[in-house]
């Protein structure tokens, strides 16, 4: 599963839509197919990418792949080896990642730390709680 965090994809996928990816064997890649993969080093930062399969090519039986956001004005500037591949797309909940986007906001992180923190205490708070009572 993988969150969309960019509107390189728009209107397919969404910023805050949740993917489901699976891994295929390279033959199975076609023009047409939303793939996820690990761009070259020094494109990205190592951030994984998910883009529309624009083109095929075999170059001395290897086989590449060109991709291209379908938001974006170009084409990729890379070739892509079936190695790089994480999977296709194969369905998407529209929305359903913003949780997971929001989680890692600061204001996220905080809710996120103060239930943890009320999970674990839970049950002295609830036994003080218990503890006062009206004379």
């Amino acid at each position: 599963l993988m969150v969309v965090t960019t509107e390189s994809m728009e209107p397919t996928l969404n910023v805050g839509d949740l993917i489901y990816v699976k891994g295929v064997a390279p033959t199975e890649i076609k023009v047409g197919d939303i793939v996820t993969f690990k761009p070259p080093a020094n494109y990205m930062g190592g951030t994984l990418v998910t883009h529309r399969v624009v083109e095929v090519s075999y170059d001395a039986n290897e086989v590449y792949f060109r991709t291209k956001g379908d938001n974006n004005p170009s084409i990729d500037p890379w070739l892509i080896k079936p190695s790089d591949i994480i999977g296709v797309q194969k369905a998407a909940l529209p929305g359903v990642g913003r949780v997971f986007l929001w989680i890692h906001t600061p204001l996220g992180l905080a809710v996120a730390g103060l239930l943890l923190v009320v999970y674990l205490f839970w049950p002295n708070i609830k036994e003080n709680l218990g503890g006062f009572h009206e004379p």
